[in-house]
């Protein structure tokens, strides 16, 4: 099983709500280098996620989180991809803007439990609009 260490200092979570935390978009990586918590997991994966929004986005193959789409027609000798249920899932708690980190944490955690290890480690940053 992979660990996958979340930074708090650079994770983007809550969207714009009362707990969210970190700067900029809520992305795989943003302009201002803040991640949700599958750019943290796509990254560990050595694949680019700059600017991104999902991991059906990055057109490779993340473990767990994307999948090939094999009824849509390829273009350009490029597969497809679709976001696996288990991204879905993390997106939803990610963005949630109701729950505090503590609550995101535990539940990413349980949501991942015998296929990413999950440890988040450092101090998170207040969202501030820019």
């Amino acid at each position: 099983m992979k660990t996958v260490v979340i930074d708090r200092s650079k994770w983007r979570t809550g969207d714009n709500g009362p707990n969210a935390t970190g700067l900029g978009n809520t992305q795989l990586n943003n302009d201002k280098g803040f991640k949700c918590c599958l750019g943290f997991i796509c990254e560990a994966s050595k694949v680019k996620t700059k600017y991104l929004h999902r991991p059906s986005n990055t057109n490779r193959k993340v473990p767990f989180l994307n999948e090939i789409n094999n009824f849509r027609e390829r273009s350009c000798y490029q597969p497809q991809y679709n976001n696996t249920d288990l991204s879905h899932a993390a997106m939803g708690i990610n963005d949630k803007r109701s729950t505090t980190r503590q609550e995101k944490e535990k539940k990413l955690k349980k949501l991942f439990k015998g296929k990413i290890d999950l440890q988040f480690v450092g101090r998170s940053v207040k969202y501030k609009e820019e």
